[in-house]
């Protein structure tokens, strides 16, 4: 870890996953470091809404399929309340629709739940300094597609 690093606060994370297994995951895997505070964790969308100005997350990480409202639909409303949030979109499936959706929508970043934990670290710190970070299979999925991956940030 860099001195930087020591010294800065840790990033506020809002988990937003319905999966409890995978929810339970990531709040252990960002609760090790001391750059990410996990400020919470819900199931739904709802239900993270209804957090959102207590938690005051910097950064979300949001699974795309939720129950109810989906993860997009979330990050939607959640950022008419909290503007400057930064989203990291994952899934462990993705059709050509999601990917026009979740392109169009300004998340900051995507990632497939079948990454490593180091990749989902850096992903979202990535997203969590303000740039962007698409997973390669996502690059490579709107290319077969026809759309150009331009402006989706390095990996």
């Amino acid at each position: 870890m860099n001195p930087e690093e020591e010294t800065q606060s840790p990033v506020a994370l809002l988990i937003v996953e319905d999966q409890g297994m995978v929810r339970t995951f990531f709040e252990r895997l960002f609760a090790q470091g001391s750059r990410f505070s996990v400020m919470g964790s819900t199931r739904s969308g709802e239900e993270a809404l209804l957090k959102l100005e207590a938690y005051q997350p910097d950064v979300a990480l949001v699974d795309l399929q939720l129950p109810g409202m989906d993860g997009l639909e979330f990050v939607s409303l959640a950022r008419q309340l909290r503007p400057q949030l930064r989203v990291l979109i994952v899934s462990s499936r993705i059709d050509p629709l999601a990917l026009t959706r979740i392109r169009e929508s300004g998340v900051e970043g995507y990632l497939e739940k079948d990454g490593s934990p180091e990749e989902l670290i850096e992903a979202l710190g990535t997203v969590a300094e303000g740039r962007h970070y698409y997973s390669e299979k996502f690059k490579e999925n709107l290319a077969r597609q026809g759309k150009k991956a331009q402006g989706l940030g390095q990996v």
